[in-house]
């Protein structure tokens, strides 16, 4: 996946069965780096995350993703 280019509006499927969003997610690159993307899903889902020190159940459609 390193090799792969992405632009913003690239529509992308979650190919990696594991972390927080769901395998064969669908969803838009909103937000790129050189070491991740913000991609806003079409569906939500639960995942953690961490406010303040305090790790929280979210349900939430908008994650970074690693590239």
């Amino acid at each position: 996946l390193q090799n792969q280019r992405f632009a913003l509006g690239d529509r992308v499927t979650m190919a990696q069965d594991s972390g927080g969003v769901p395998l064969s997610a669908k969803g838009v690159v909103v937000g790129l780096n050189t070491k991740s993307m913000g991609v806003v899903w079409d569906v939500s889902f639960m995942s953690w995350g961490q406010v303040s020190g305090t790790l929280l159940q979210l349900l939430t459609r908008c994650t970074g993703v690693k590239i």
